[in-house]
């Protein structure tokens, strides 16, 4: 009950960030730009759906084969496609969590934590790379007290997170709490596993990560051309890195992140001259192509597999 209440809440919250932009963009400007789409370069980018997809199994086929000890391709790509149904329906996306072992039957513990071990190196390589292109448009915007302060924010949270991992007093009380609840000692005990892999399967992980992102800024760019925005590959490139780290430092509060993002668009349009109607629409289409159509995919093969 708790459950679907936080899946009430969040759809309710998307529908009104949406139905408030749209009536801040204008939503006969939304349609107009909207029928005029390249169906060219749109066809495209859905093409690079298949590309991304593609990208995330042979991801979660490395991490499974090396952290769940799973080879089996078949169950791997199942296991990715039951994930993605799951996760667009659940708050936090929490689902995919667990519905990820729905195939692979093996600890859902180490499913959990290699799910979550996946996905956090796509946010990694996102707040990085965001990172880098926002100083780049504060120094453009002679923003530089900005500049500082954005930096010196982003080396306190790395100097924090050094300093957590790296506490005595926390790894003693974490092993004091594994040896006191059997629950939170298997937790611990499966993340302590991950210190341990070689540094090929990390740079693996890390350069699927990447390759997974990109094909993601290209499927913006695209998109953008697509509704005739102007803009260079590059300058694209750069809002759409910064639309995805503004959508990625908010918190997940709607269903599927539907109106951060396209708040996020919008923002963030005005410092490349793209007209609001078309980064609104981009985010739209990247939405349905990138989030709902493999979560449909993924609901359709979960019934043939059922029946």
């Amino acid at each position: 009950m708790n459950n679907k209440l936080l899946l009430i809440i969040k759809i309710f919250i998307a529908v009104i960030l949406l139905i408030f932009l749209i009536d801040y963009i204008n939503g006969k400007e939304i349609i107009k730009t909207l029928k005029k789409i390249d169906l060219f370069y749109f066809l495209f980018a859905l093409i690079l759906v298949a590309v991304n997809i593609f990208l995330l199994y042979k991801k979660w086929l490395i991490i499974s084969a090396e952290v769940l000890k799973i080879n089996d391709c078949k169950k791997i790509l199942s296991s990715l496609l039951h994930g993605f149904a799951a996760g667009i329906i659940t708050p936090f996306r929490a689902g995919e969590y667990l519905a990820r072992n729905i195939a692979l039957r093996v600890d859902p513990i180490n499913v959990a934590l290699a799910t979550f071990f996946d996905k956090i190196f796509n946010m990694i390589v996102i707040l990085l790379v965001g990172w880098f292109f926002l100083i780049l448009l504060l120094i453009k915007n002679g923003n530089l007290n900005i500049v500082f302060l954005v930096n010196i924010i982003f080396l306190f949270c790395i100097y924090l997170i050094i300093l957590i991992v790296k506490n005595k007093k926390l790894k003693e009380l974490a092993n004091s709490l594994s040896i006191k609840y059997k629950l939170f000692g298997t937790f611990y005990l499966a993340i302590k596993k991950y210190k341990d892999y070689n540094f090929s399967f990390y740079l693996k992980v890390i350069l699927y990560s990447t390759f997974h992102y990109f094909v993601i800024l290209i499927q913006y760019t695209l998109i953008l051309k697509a509704f005739g925005a102007n803009n260079t590959f590059g300058e694209s490139t750069w809002y759409s890195a910064l639309v995805l780290f503004g959508k990625t430092i908010i918190p997940p509060i709607s269903f599927g992140e539907v109106g951060i993002r396209e708040a996020s668009s919008i923002f963030f349009a005005g410092y490349f001259n793209i007209m609001n109607s078309i980064s609104f629409n981009t985010s739209i289409i990247i939405f349905f192509i990138n989030l709902l159509l493999p979560a449909l995919f993924g609901s359709l093969y979960s019934v043939i597999e059922k029946k």
